[in-house]
């Protein structure tokens, strides 16, 4: 089972993103956290470095302690190393508003 993270994520921290790129299966990128509120629109992402291919996204992104931390959301196809994950924080909100709704 996967654990919730209460902390916040801190620049050079180490990430791991579990995801299925590529229909593959199931695979784990390690990379370090290069900026914890990289602003994209209203929003405040953690963007990682790590090797994130096409199929990683919606999945988690652990801490050192095997936390979730965010879920991964995107990557920037002209750079390498580029990667964003949604906070876990946001995650929380959406289901509490999404628990009250349904």
């Amino acid at each position: 089972a996967l654990t919730l993270s209460n902390t916040e994520v801190s620049v050079g921290d180490v990430v791991y993103a579990i995801g299925n790129p590529k229909g593959e299966g199931i695979s784990i990128a390690e990379g370090i956290v290069s900026d914890n509120h990289r602003k994209i629109g209203n929003i405040d992402y953690v963007m990682f470095t790590g090797a994130i291919n096409s199929g990683n996204s919606g999945g988690p992104l652990l801490n050192d302690n095997g936390e979730v931390i965010g879920v991964v959301t995107a990557s920037r196809n002209e750079a390498i190393g580029m990667n964003y994950a949604l906070p876990i924080k946001y995650i929380r909100l959406m289901i509490g508003d999404w628990i009250l709704w349904n």
